[in-house]
C-alpha cells in the first residue's frame, strides 16, 4: 500500500512535459508552409485558422517506456527467436522424409539437419552461445559410455538434446516477450480545452482524434517499443509459429503409427504371462525340491508380466486416439513407465526365474517356456528400444517444439490489436469548429499518458507535452463599438448654444479598424489601438433634436479611451472629441473578417 502511494506521488510530482510530442503550425490556404515556425507556448494563432499538427510517435514510444518503467525490447531478441523458429520449421519439414520409413531406421538422420542448423548459427552469436552452453550441459548429463551409444536406451544425440533445450529456450523467450507486452495498456490522450472570460470547455480537435471515445487512444506497451525491423520480425514470428503448428499436426498421424509399432510384443507377452502361471505346478511335479525356491522367485515376475500386459492393452487403446501433439505430450509419461516395466520384468526373469529353471532336468514344458520367453524377450527389448529411442525422443522433440510455437503464436496475436499504429502521424485542427471564441481566449492542447496502477486501482496520468496559446484575429479586422462621446465645438457659431464649459455628452457608435499581432502581447491585449469613424447624435443648438455628426477617431487601451476630430452636419460646426467605452459587447463587420466570431466583453 505504501509503495502504491509513493508511486502515485512520484507520478503526480513528475507529471510535467517530458518530450516534444507534437508540433502545431498555421496553415496557409490549407497548405503547410515549411518556412512558418511552429506555434510555441505563449504565442498567438489566427482565430479563424486551420492548424496543422504533426505527431512524433517515436517520442511517444520513449515517453511510454519511461512512464511504465519497462526496458525497450531488443530487436536482437526477436531475431534470435526468429532464427530458432525458422530452423524448427525446416527440421520438421525434413522429418516428413524420415516418416516414410516404417522401421524408423533413418530417425537418427534427424540429427543431420539439426546439426546443419547449428553450424549456420555461427552467424548468430546469441544462438551459438546457447548451443555451446547446452553442449556442455549434455556432457554433464550423460556419461562417456552413454554418449557413445547415443540413440539407444533413451539417450539422445547431442544435436537432438540441444535442439530440445533450444526449443525450451524459445518458449521461455516468447514468454519473456509476452511479459514485456503485458495485459495492461497505456492510454495516449490528445485533448483540447478553451478558456474564456466566462469559463472553460473542452473543444473538438479533429476527426482523427475525436472518433475514439474520450479522445483516447489505447496504446499497447509492446508496439510502442518496436522499431520497423522489430515489426517485421514479429510478423515473421507469427508466420513461422503458424507453419510450425501446422507441421506438428500434420505429423501427428505418423507419430501415432510410431507409438503403435512400439507395442508389437503384446501377443507373446500374454503367452509368457500364461506360462509363468503354470511354471510352479510343473516344477512341483518334476523337481519337488525346487518348488519353494521357484515359488519365491516366480511371484514378482508374474505380477510384473500381468501389469505389463495391462499397460500394453491400455497404451494401444490410448495411442489409437492420438491425433494431436498435446495428446502425445500427455502420453509421454506412459511411454517412459512402459519402458521401465519391460526392463524390470526382463531383468527379474533373467536373473531369477531362468537361473532356477536351468537346474531342472530336461522337461518339455520348461524348455518350451524358456524358448518362448527368449523369443518374446527379443521382441520386448525391441519395443523398449522403440519407446525410448523413437516414441519418447519424438515426444520430447515435438512437444517442446510446439510449446515454443504456441508461445510465439500468442505474442504475435497480441500485437494485432488497435493501438500505437492507429495514432495518425499528422492531422488538422480547424479553429472555426471550436465554437464561440474571442480575441485573447486561451487554448490548451495536451498530450498525456494514463495507466491504471493495479496495486492501488488508481488511474495514474502524466502530461508529456502541452501547448498553451491564445487566439487572435491577425492583421486588419473591424469592430463596431458603442461609445459615450464628449464633444467640444471649435469656435462659436449661430447654431451653437452651449454653456460656458462648451462640452457636450452624446451617445455614439464607432466603426473601428484594428490590427492583430502574431507576436506582441502588449498590442493585442493592452493597447489595442485602432482607427475608425465615429457616428454621433450631438445637439449643439440644444433644441432637443439630435444632429448627425461624424468624426475620425483613434482609440487605445482596449477602446476605453478615444480622441478625434469631427464635423456636426446639423450645426455646421467642427469639434474635438473624447470617447469613453460603454460596457456593451461588440459586433464584427463582414469586411476584414473571414468568419463571424462573436466577441463578448473584453
Amino acid at each position: 500500500m505504501i509503495r502504491s502511494i509513493l508511486f502515485l506521488l512520484l507520478i503526480l510530482m513528475t507529471s510535467t512535459v517530458s518530450a516534444q510530442i507534437f508540433e502545431l503550425y498555421e496553415m496557409d490556404l490549407y497548405t503547410k508552409n515549411k518556412d512558418t515556425p511552429p506555434i510555441k507556448n505563449g504565442q498567438y494563432a489566427d482565430i479563424n485558422s486551420t492548424l496543422y499538427i504533426t505527431i512524433d510517435k517515436t517520442a511517444i514510444a520513449e515517453s511510454i517506456r519511461n512512464f511504465t518503467g519497462t526496458d525497450t525490447l531488443s530487436t536482437q531478441i526477436l531475431e534470435d527467436l526468429n532464427i530458432v523458429l525458422h530452423n524448427q520449421v525446416e527440421i520438421m519439414k525434413k522429418f516428413e522424409e524420415y516418416a516414410a520409413d516404417p522401421t524408423l531406421t533413418t530417425l537418427n538422420n534427424l540429427a543431420a539437419p539439426i546439426n546443419t542448423f547449428f553450424m549456420e548459427a555461427d552467424n548468430y552469436p546469441d544462438v551459438q552461445k546457447l548451443f555451446n552452453t547446452y553442449s556442455d550441459q549434455y556432457i554433464q548429463d550423460y556419461t562417456v559410455a552413454q554418449r557413445k551409444n547415443a540413440g539407444k536406451d533413451g539417450v539422445p544425440y547431442l544435436e537432438e538434446y540441444v535442439f530440445v533445450q533450444l526449443s525450451k529456450k524459445a518458449e521461455e523467450l516468447a514468454k519473456f516477450i509476452e511479459d514485456g507486452i503485458g495485459e495492461e495498456n497505456v492510454n495516449f490522450i490528445l485533448a483540447g480545452k478553451m478558456s474564456t472570460n466566462t469559463g472553460s470547455r473542452d473543444i473538438k480537435l479533429s476527426d482523427d482524434f475525436d472518433n475514439i471515445a474520450a479522445t483516447t487512444y489505447t496504446v499497447s506497451r509492446w508496439q510502442t517499443q518496436l522499431t520497423e525491423e522489430g515489426k517485421k520480425q514479429m510478423e515473421q514470428i507469427g508466420q513461422l509459429s503458424t507453419s510450425l503448428n501446422n507441421l506438428m499436426q500434420a505429423n501427428s498421424a505418423d507419430i501415432k503409427n510410431f507409438i503403435l509399432s512400439s507395442f508389437g510384443a503384446v501377443d507373446c507377452l500374454k503367452d509368457v504371462e500364461a506360462r509363468l502361471k503354470t511354471i510352479p505346478q510343473t516344477v512341483a511335479t518334476v523337481a519337488p525340491e525346487l518348488e519353494n525356491k521357484i515359488l519365491s522367485v516366480i511371484e514378482a515376475p508374474y505380477i510384473q508380466a500381468s501389469a505389463l500386459v495391462d499397460k500394453y492393452k491400455t497404451s494401444i487403446s490410448s495411442a489409437s486416439s492420438i491425433n494431436t501433439i498435446e495428446l502425445l505430450e500427455g502420453f509421454s509419461s506412459t511411454l517412459s513407465s512402459t519402458a521401465d516395466s519391460i526392463g524390470t520384468m526382463v531383468s527379474n526373469i533373467d536373473s531369477n526365474v531362468i537361473s532356477v529353471l536351468k537346474d531342472i532336468p530336461n522337461n518339455p514344458e520348461i524348455a518350451t517356456f524358456i524358448t518362448t520367453y527368449n523369443a518374446c524377450k527379443d521382441s520386448l527389448i525391441a519395443d523398449k528400444n522403440k519407446i525410448l529411442n523413437i516414441a519418447h525422443r519424438l515426444s520430447s522433440i515435438f512437444s517442446t517444439t510446439q510449446n515454443a510455437a504456441n508461445a510465439a503464436s500468442s505474442i504475435s496475436d497480441k500485437v494485432k490489436r488497435l493501438s500505437f499504429n492507429a495514432i495518425p502521424d499528422e492531422s488538422y485542427i480547424d479553429l472555426k469548429n471550436t465554437g464561440q471564441r474571442a480575441n485573447g481566449d486561451k487554448i490548451t492542447i495536451r498530450a498525456a499518458l494514463e495507466q491504471q496502477d493495479t496495486s492501488s486501482n488508481q488511474m495514474i496520468t502524466k502530461t508529456i507535452d502541452r501547448r498553451i496559446f491564445r487566439v487572435q484575429q491577425i492583421g486588419l479586422y473591424s469592430r463596431v463599438r458603442p461609445l459615450l462621446l464628449l464633444a467640444n465645438p471649435r469656435g462659436d457659431g449661430p447654431n451653437i448654444d452651449l454653456a460656458d464649459k462648451r462640452f457636450q455628452f452624446a451617445p455614439s457608435y464607432s466603426v473601428l479598424f484594428k490590427f492583430g499581432s502574431r507576436t506582441s502581447k502588449a498590442l493585442n491585449e493592452i493597447w489595442q489601438p485602432s482607427i475608425g469613424v465615429n457616428f454621433g447624435a450631438l445637439d449643439f443648438n440644444t433644441d432637443a433634436v439630435p444632429e448627425f455628426s461624424t468624426a475620425l477617431e483613434f482609440t487605445f487601451l482596449k477602446d476605453y479611451f478615444s480622441f478625434g476630430y469631427g464635423y456636426n452636419f446639423g450645426a455646421d460646426a467642427d469639434y474635438f472629441m473624447v470617447g469613453f467605452r460603454i460596457p456593451v459587447g461588440t459586433l464584427p463587420l463582414p469586411m476584414f473578417n473571414n468568419i463571424e466570431s462573436t466577441e463578448g466583453l473584453d
